[in-house]
């Protein structure tokens, strides 16, 4: 079996799951989108059989963060993904692994070495229209 079908192999037993949580963050990119971005190494897939995380790799002028764009499945599968993705990271110089998640994250991610020194917020360019 080649790397690409490997690949869309593992990528498509997640599929329903990728899409829910793009569902949720107002489709800001559709599953084909990520799958394509995979496949040509501007998005790094990664997984295990229990969960996945789909990562990207941010170069500043200064630093290099990973940054996970979208992870799934089971707490223990990211916790067992984490030493593979943190040493992907090391080996490539990166010195933060980042992500945007929803506030019932960070009790859950602190117990896991995360700390959210920022907030994010939004609102739709239309408002006060």
């Amino acid at each position: 079996m080649n790397v690409m079908n490997a690949v869309t192999i593992r990528f498509n037993k997640w599929r329903k799951i990728i899409v829910k949580i793009l569902d949720r963050n107002d489709n800001y990119a559709s599953i084909d989108d990520i799958y394509l971005q995979c496949c040509d190494y501007s998005k790094l897939f990664f997984e295990n059989g229990e969960a996945f995380v789909v990562v990207s790799v941010e170069e500043h002028p200064k630093s290099t963060r990973l940054h996970i764009v979208l992870a799934g499945g089971s707490l223990v599968g990211l916790d067992k993904l984490d030493p593979i993705v943190s040493d992907f990271g090391r080996k490539i110089g990166a010195s933060k692994m980042t992500f945007i998640g929803r506030k019932g994250f960070a009790r859950v991610m602190a117990k896991r070495g995360w700390k959210s020194p920022f907030i994010y917020m939004e609102r739709d360019m239309h408002y006060g229209q």
